[in-house]
């Protein structure tokens, strides 16, 4: 299989006094593939965009990983995928997300799907066994104040008319404060497939939905920000939902696409949504990857 490999290794040890990056792999005969150089592993700041950017550069600054990237991220749209693989030898670079991996180019590298963003860790674990019975859930919070959730109702209602979708199994629920959307659903006629419910006026109340729910993949469309060292965000509805608490469940899993502005903040993601689920003890979803909005 054609693939990157970059690894990541601590000098010295523990604890770590530098880390050295390496492109282990490439598609191609890349000059001085294979020999290391001190990288930057500090923690990083900003939307995720910025951070996804940030990451980018500072891979950027290594001649031969910049090289291997450029030669994978010039792919075609046509092209099988190539995968990314980060060995992660040295725990402090293991912390960085590189699934945010940014190109100006090309986005959001890992929501294309030529370039999978893979860790490759450094011991080996034994991973209890998971189960899966059908229908997969999945739960669309729907909500962008001042962003039209359409397009991305009638693309997830296009998904479950899907053949893939009808031989998993998928049954999505739509919660939204947009009457637009409430009237997509209904008019899509998908009676079993699909439910929908108008954005209750509480994150708590938003929280015990989405857990009632019991969503196996959780879909935000929201704006982030920061207040005062909390967070927000901002739906659209009839009034927002200020969400600066703590998240009660942080060590629980998720897996939920946030399309956010620019003004998300540092913290991930995935931990707006726990602010919003606050009043939630858990929530059974697992940790995913998140991008930027594109519109207002």
């Amino acid at each position: 299989m054609t693939r990157v490999v970059l690894a990541f290794e601590p000098v010295g040890i523990p604890p770590e006094d530098q880390v050295v990056l390496k492109l282990e792999d490439a598609p191609t005969d890349i000059p001085n593939m294979g020999c290391n150089a001190p990288t930057d592993v500090s923690d990083i700041e900003g939307s995720i965009m910025q951070r996804g950017t940030e990451l980018r550069d500072r891979l950027g600054l290594h001649p031969p990983v910049k090289m291997g990237l450029e030669a994978a991220l010039m792919q075609p749209a046509v092209s099988p995928p190539m995968p990314l693989y980060f060995r992660m030898v040295s725990s402090r670079a293991d912390q960085l997300p590189w699934e945010e991996l940014f190109d100006q180019e090309r986005k959001f590298v890992a929501l294309d799907a030529r370039w999978p963003i893979v860790r490759i860790a450094a011991r080996r674990r034994k991973v209890s066994p998971r189960g899966f019975s059908p229908p997969l859930r999945l739960v669309a919070v729907l909500a962008a104040a001042g962003y039209s959730a359409v397009p991305q109702a009638e693309t997830l209602l296009a998904a479950i008319r899907s053949p893939n979708a009808a031989h998993i199994g998928v049954h999505l629920h739509i919660i939204s404060g947009d009457s637009d959307v409430l009237d997509t659903v209904a008019a899509a006629g998908l009676p079993g497939l699909v439910t929908a419910e108008f954005l209750p006026g509480t994150d708590g109340e938003l929280a015990q939905k989405i857990t009632d729910a019991h969503p196996d993949i959780l879909h935000m469309l929201c704006h982030g920000g920061a207040i005062g060292g909390g967070e927000k965000a901002g739906l659209r509805h009839s009034r927002r939902l200020q969400c600066g608490q703590e998240p009660r469940a942080a060590g629980t899993a998720w897996r939920g696409r946030q399309r956010a502005s620019d003004a998300v903040p540092a913290d991930r993601g995935p931990e707006i949504v726990h602010t919003l689920a606050g009043s939630a003890e858990r929530l059974p979803v697992r940790a995913g990857l998140t991008d930027a909005c594109t519109g207002p």
